[in-house]
């Protein structure tokens, strides 16, 4: 946390404090922003009206992806839902699950370009196991995002700076594609959150040769922390994705966390 920021918080207990003592003159608190990213999705009925069109006249072509990918929409209790990635306005991005809780469940994205009839499918699981490679590191997924974002404009052979500095949406994003939906920490907290979850802050690294890697942590599992490392080259091409598990930290605060406190509430 910054100086300033920490300086704003205190701030704001110092000003709550005085307020306390007046009595009743006190105004309702404002709870402090949130520190937690996760993108946003939507199930079919909180879809745009425009998507839903998308999505009926597409049905052909995404049938028949969804059936060259080896998935059956027919066997099983299918669902889907979409995920809103904001750097990629000209993609869909449609994740779904058969049967995820009964430890054989089936589960893709679909990506559909809205300009063209193309419709490509990123496997997760088939019937409870994985691919031979996981989605996050399978080439079938490197090769969808990359041509994402050539179709996008994003990191075609330029800077992270074509994402308009948003660079942990995007890392975010991949996620999605591969078929997960983290929740990363994007400050620490007043009590040291981060340091019991054992979690970093989103990072960036530049190479001198002009790659780079980003790096972020989700922290939906409450038992550990996964951390993500992309790896671009000099051209702005993912060519590597890791996930790491990190062990909590003994707690060293007693005091809730501010997203104790004011929990995201997620939509329904």
């Amino acid at each position: 946390m910054s100086r300033f920021s920490l300086l704003s918080v205190i701030v704001c207990f110092i000003a709550l404090g005085s307020s306390l003592l007046r009595g009743q003159d006190t105004e309702p608190v404002v709870p402090p922003p949130h520190v937690l990213l996760q993108l946003e999705q939507r199930t079919p009925q909180q879809m745009d009206a425009a998507d839903r069109q998308l999505l009926s006249e597409r049905g052909k072509e995404l049938d028949s992806a969804i059936a060259a990918s080896g998935y059956d929409l027919h066997d099983g209790n299918w669902t889907y839902e979409q995920a809103v990635c904001p750097l990629f306005p000209r993609t869909m991005l449609l994740r779904y699950d058969s049967d995820p809780s009964s430890g054989r469940g089936s589960r893709f994205v679909a990506v559909l370009d809205r300009g063209s009839s193309e419709v490509r499918v990123a496997p997760a699981l088939r019937s409870g196991n994985t691919p031979f490679r996981s989605s996050y590191k399978n080439d079938n997924t490197y090769s969808i995002f990359n041509r994402i974002m050539v179709r996008e404009g994003v990191l075609t052979g330029t800077s992270l700076s074509a994402a308009n500095g948003q660079w942990v949406k995007l890392a975010l994003c991949y996620a999605e594609l591969s078929g997960d939906h983290p929740t990363t920490l994007l400050t620490d907290t007043l009590y040291g959150e981060a340091l019991d979850r054992n979690v970093n802050v989103p990072m960036r690294w530049v190479h001198s040769d002009g790659s780079l890697v980003l790096e972020f942590c989700d922290v939906n599992d409450p038992k550990a922390t996964i951390q993500w490392d992309l790896s671009f080259d000099a051209h702005g091409r993912l060519i590597a994705a890791e996930r790491k598990r990190r062990p909590l930290n003994a707690p060293l605060r007693q005091l809730k966390t501010n997203t104790e406190l004011y929990p995201i509430v997620k939509a329904r």
